[in-house]
């Protein structure tokens, strides 16, 4: 059957978003790298898509990050929590700081069996004026309760736990994350 038009401009859109960060035909998304505004954006509408074709059928986010910005990974969770569509986050290697939250945001989650993740205070780094100094430092105080919020939301732990484990870096296995309710199946070798 030759092609029609409305089929070749079906192909030609997937062709023009196809890109690393997305698998169209398995409906997977990746987070690889340092979360930014980039990765953000181009994150939100590889979901929308998906979501667009078919608003059921499960998409699966695979992350291997060291985190990055916060506000960019919180953008992130933010799209993926708003979405209808069940979403299974799956953890590979490592996943630290901002990233974090982006595996959380699944409503399912796994992680294969080396994976470390790791948690820590909220960082800032900053050329601010002294004068802005203040400012700044209440911002992140304020960054850190919504991290410890997070946490304490979608594990088995409580936001003093999360405080206290995230003075200073915390690395944790997938074995201990399963333990505390970060994750919710660790993928069995064979």
């Amino acid at each position: 059957m030759p092609p029609t038009n409305k089929n070749k401009e079906y192909q030609d859109i997937i062709n023009k978003i196809q890109s690393d960060n997305i698998d169209i035909e398995n409906r997977i998304v990746y987070v690889v790298g340092e979360t930014s505004q980039e990765q953000a954006i181009q994150f939100e509408k590889n979901l929308r898509f998906l979501v667009d074709i078919d608003s059921k059928k499960e998409v699966t986010i695979i992350i291997i990050s060291d985190g990055g910005c916060w506000y960019s990974a919180q953008s992130i969770y933010d799209t993926m929590t708003q979405c209808k569509t069940p979403i299974t986050t799956i953890a590979t290697g490592s996943v630290a700081s901002a990233a974090t939250i982006v595996f959380l945001a699944g409503d399912t989650r796994i992680a294969h069996p080396h994976t470390t993740f790791l948690v820590h205070d909220v960082t800032h780094t900053s050329e601010a004026k002294a004068t802005d100094v203040e400012a700044e430092l209440k911002e992140v105080k304020r960054q850190g309760i919504v991290m410890w919020d997070l946490y304490a939301k979608h594990t088995n732990k409580t936001k003093a736990y999360w405080k206290k484990k995230c003075v200073g870096e915390y690395y944790f296995s997938a074995e201990e994350a399963l333990d505390i309710g970060f994750v919710d199946t660790i993928l069995e070798t064979e």
